[in-house]
């Protein structure tokens, strides 16, 4: 994989980590995040705020999808959770060996394998996505 390929992998993965380790999803002022608290007077005439991803945080969603379903199942679903581990569980500046040796979980040879995999994955899914993108614009419809 290119570096601009691979940067591009890395932004997704910090895009979804942030989401996911933002109330679990949802942002704090969000009603679900605070299910169980006192309701002060709400307007029930919208929907909570932070259901929705961005777009980054979706696209990592939709790539952990494809992991997930492919029929290289075992060693897709491992790079998954060495993914996940390593972007939930990284601190601010911490470098892959570091982690790495503070998880004791998997090697840095670990994690660039499941970054490829990753940075592969969402190319893929890019090239999907402008493909549907130009057949919408050109009046087909994919069979």
């Amino acid at each position: 994989m290119s570096r601009k390929d691979l940067n591009q992998a890395r932004a997704v993965l910090e895009a979804w980590a942030r989401w996911s380790l933002d109330s679990n999803g949802f942002p704090s002022e969000s009603p679900l995040a605070r299910i169980g608290e006192m309701r002060s007077e709400a307007d029930g005439s919208r929907l909570p705020d932070g259901i929705e991803q961005d777009q980054l945080a979706q696209d990592a969603t939709f790539v952990f999808l494809a992991m997930r379903n492919d029929p290289n199942n075992k060693m897709s679903l491992k790079h998954r959770k060495v993914l996940q581990e390593f972007y939930l569980e990284r601190k601010e500046g911490e470098s892959v060996g570091s982690i790495c040796q503070r998880l004791d979980k998997f090697s840095p040879k670990e994690y660039t394998a499941a970054l490829n995999e990753f940075a592969h994955k969402l190319d893929m899914f890019y090239l999907l996505k402008d493909i549907t993108s130009l057949e919408k614009k050109m009046g087909r419809k994919r069979a």
